[in-house]
């Protein structure tokens, strides 16, 4: 066991075998015994960072779940900051749950989560595999309707995009589109682009129906050229499109993504209300506050919403913003926030 606490991802997946086998040998009928627990737990993390899913699977199937602590940790790191990390029983449905989705046991994967659910209600993770899943079995409505709840509390650019995924399948194209925008806006400053290359196929697809030419191409371009500098295989239904649309693959995705950024935000400016005020406080290390709106109400917002050199970021300088929905976790109840946020001259 004292080998594979602190077994690197690094090493060799057929040593690490053999440790948790013997573990496995000598607990044999032991199903509550702890080292054989985590020394699984263990593997089935070290298989999860190499996206062997379906050796997961297989070795989840030697842990009985009712012997799982449900108790998270909970402590401080040296910097101060508060952190938590899941139970082993939590550990090991989002593993199991993440695999069975990745190895399209769809049905599998929505039974695995509901009774997840059932002890971690709030564990928004089972939600999102549950509702991936339901997508993928063309239960549409179902999985809108879960992941508009999930967007209350998460608006992280995978779960847009989800959500964009669903409406298009469900022909519901301007629900689909404005998810899209949203997802497309929040994902510009982080890094790694080509991690995200099915958003912007989904925004391609979006703008073909719009009729929009040029701006459908450039993201088929761009999705073309993050995945060719990455060296990954260009699939066949994107090579197709490049060919019979004889779209420009000339740019760099550097240079692609630059000019799509300006569309985006445009895009999410025209949808939304516009308003201005005056910047009312900040906190959170400046990371986040509240603005004064000319219409007498304030507006929480988190300082990556700010278009301008953060330098500008000051109390009582005069901005503009757009307001959209969002969700008050503390008051469990719908709130505006201020996003798009830019220094008035």
């Amino acid at each position: 066991m004292s080998n594979i606490k602190d077994y690197s991802d690094d090493n060799s997946l057929e040593v690490l075998e053999e440790y948790i086998s013997e573990i496995i040998t000598v607990t044999e009928g032991k199903e509550n015994e702890l080292f054989r627990t985590k020394s699984i737990l263990k593997i089935m993390d070290y298989l999860s960072n190499k996206n062997s899913w379906s050796k997961v699977i297989d070795w989840a199937k030697l842990i009985n779940p009712a012997y799982l602590d449900t108790k998270p940790f909970e402590g401080v790191s040296s910097d101060g900051k508060r952190f938590r990390k899941p139970s082993d029983k939590e550990s090991y449905f989002l593993k199991l749950s993440k695999a069975l989705e990745k190895e399209e046991k769809w049905q599998e994967c929505i039974d695995l989560c509901n009774n997840a659910l059932i002890i971690f209600p709030d564990e928004l993770w089972f939600s999102w595999h549950k509702a991936s899943c339901l997508r993928k079995l063309k239960k549409f409505k179902e999985a809108i309707s879960l992941l508009e709840e999930i967007k209350k509390l998460k608006q992280d650019w995978f779960i847009l995009k989800d959500l964009s995924a669903a409406y298009y399948e469900n022909k519901q194209f301007d629900a689909a589109f404005n998810n899209f925008i949203d997802a497309a806006v929040s994902q510009i400053k982080i890094p790694e682009p080509a991690n995200r290359w099915e958003l912007f196929y989904i925004g391609a697809r979006l703008l073909y129906k719009q009729n929009n030419i040029e701006m459908a191409d450039k993201h088929i371009a761009l999705t073309f050229k993050l995945r060719e500098e990455k060296g990954w295989k260009i699939p066949d239904f994107l090579q197709t499109d490049v060919y019979r649309r004889k779209i420009d693959i000339k740019k760099t995705s550097l240079e692609l993504f630059n000019e799509l950024k300006d569309f985006w935000i445009r895009e999410q400016q025209n949808s939304l209300p516009k308003q201005t005020g005056r910047i009312k406080n900040l906190f959170q290390n400046d990371k986040a506050g509240f603005i004064a709106g000319q219409d007498g109400k304030s507006y929480y917002f988190k300082a990556n919403s700010f278009l301008d050199n953060k330098s500008r970021l000051k109390v009582n300088c005069h901005v503009q913003f757009n307001i959209k929905k969002s969700f008050d976790k503390k008051k469990n109840r719908e709130s505006e926030e201020a996003i798009n946020i830019s220094i008035i001259q």
